[in-house]
């Protein structure tokens, strides 16, 4: 995948996560689009790709799992500190860059 693609999905996120936030009768200011932007090309900044073996620590599936954990974790202190809001929408930016990766051909690596 190349960062057009990805960013296209965060894009596709955005409105997703907005749709729902809609629907359950919450305020949406967009704030969340940047991190989300920035989570969907964080992982290529951390590990560029020098090589077609690139995918290391940054593009694995314990990170996938790392953020499994930390996604609810954030979200529920979010609520009450509003910067932890931005680490749960990076993450959601995150994820779906790793989910599109895990999709190609090569995988991600363990």
């Amino acid at each position: 995948m190349d960062k057009y693609e990805h960013m296209a999905f965060s894009i596709f996120l955005i409105g997703i996560i907005s749709i729902i936030m809609y629907l359950l009768n919450i305020e949406n200011d967009y704030s969340l689009a940047l991190p989300i932007l920035i989570g969907g090309a964080l992982p290529d900044i951390l590990e560029p790709a020098h090589h077609y073996t690139h995918r290391k620590k940054f593009h694995s599936r314990r990170m996938l799992k790392f953020l499994y954990i930390i996604l609810p974790i954030a979200l529920i202190f979010g609520l009450f500190v509003n910067w932890v809001l931005f680490i749960f929408y990076l993450s959601i930016g995150y994820m779906g860059h790793l989910w599109l990766d895990a999709s190609t051909p090569m995988g991600l690596p363990y």
